[in-house]
């Protein structure tokens, strides 16, 4: 009986699936022999009185009696072991349960503790968010700041700038004034020529060079201007003193200067020959002069502004000088690609 009930255990160890198959067949061998038990003693039962005393007689009824009571104890022997293995088997259940209890409470642990990690995470992650509010906030007041900042400062550079522009403009242009005017009264320059053209010449020298560019620069149109009409009147024998019409100081201007050379040079030097896109409008004065000087040049410059129709020295001086100047600011002007210098 041992070595059979071996055999069992190491079938179930090997095919686990049987062990519900052997505990049904164990349970079956059970109740059959409960039935068996059970049919003798209904059979002794059902005898009558002569039978059973002849079985006694025969000594049957005392076999059958031993051979029942046997039978009982078997399967009372086969019950207990039953009930053992069940038992066995019920503790092996409860170890495992235990087990998976154990399991699920280190679950229950974990999870406990990842819920508690996670809202401690929570916590330190509203806690960051509103640092990084915070934050933004600061940075955003900084730059909103330094962009104020930014502003004032480059406001004060570019002031800085147009004040350093201003002198240095200035400075060139006061060493250019008194360098043509000097060489120009040392007779070094437009010699040869009648003192209009001189004047309209030199005024034309002066503020095509750094007194232009200053007045380009700073937007102050009189400084030089002033300056360089009060140089030329500073020698009054040259300047009439009595009004004449420009027609008659065109003629004489004209006359001074023939037909040869000198003619064409003051003329082209006031524009003559140039495209009207090359050279721009002119000051009424300039452009009469160079209509006298060269009628064949085509249809008559451009002319903006007004004169006199009547000048004295003095008159003619500054609007020579106003013209000139004039006429280099608007071409200063015209060839800037910067609009805000315009």
């Amino acid at each position: 009986m041992v070595k059979h009930s071996d055999e069992l255990e190491r079938l179930v160890l090997r095919v686990p699936a049987a062990r519900g198959r052997a505990d049904l067949e164990m349970l079956q061998q059970l109740m059959r022999g409960v039935r068996r038990t059970e049919a003798q003693i209904e059979t002794s039962a059902g005898r009558g009185p002569f039978a059973r005393l002849v079985a006694v007689v025969r000594g049957r009824a005392h076999k059958e009696r031993v051979s029942a009571d046997r039978a009982l104890v078997f399967n009372q022997v086969q019950v207990a072991r039953h009930l053992d293995r069940l038992s066995t088997q019920a503790l092996r259940v409860d170890a495992e349960v235990a087990r998976i209890a154990g399991h699920l409470r280190r679950t229950d642990m974990i999870l406990n503790a990842v819920e508690r990690r996670g809202l401690e995470n929570a916590r330190l992650i509203a806690e960051l968010g509103e640092s990084l509010a915070g934050l933004a906030e600061f940075i955003g007041d900084l730059h909103s700041r330094m962009e104020r900042e930014w502003g004032e400062l480059s406001g004060a550079l570019g002031v800085l700038e147009r004040r350093v522009e201003g002198l240095e403009a200035a400075d060139a242009a006061d060493f250019h004034l008194r360098t043509a005017v000097r060489r120009w009264r040392s007779g070094q320059t437009y010699t040869g020529l009648p003192w209009t053209c001189q004047v309209l010449l030199l005024a034309e020298e002066v503020f095509r060079g750094p007194c232009g560019m200053y007045e380009f620069l700073t937007g102050d149109v009189r400084r030089y201007r002033d300056e360089l009409a009060d140089m030329l009147l500073a020698e009054p024998a040259k300047a009439w003193t009595q009004r004449r019409p420009l027609a008659e100081v065109l003629d004489a201007v004209a006359q001074d200067l023939g037909d040869g050379e000198p003619r064409l040079l003051v003329a082209e030097i006031l524009g003559a020959g140039l495209l009207p896109e090359l050279d721009g409008p002119r000051g009424p004065l300039t452009a009469a002069l160079r209509v006298r000087l060269s009628p064949q040049d085509g249809p008559p410059p451009r002319s903006d502004g007004w004169m006199p129709g009547r000048l004295d020295g003095r008159g003619f001086v500054r609007q020579a000088v106003d013209e000139q100047a004039d006429h280099a600011l608007r071409a200063r002007r015209d060839a800037c690609p910067f609009p805000g210098r315009r």
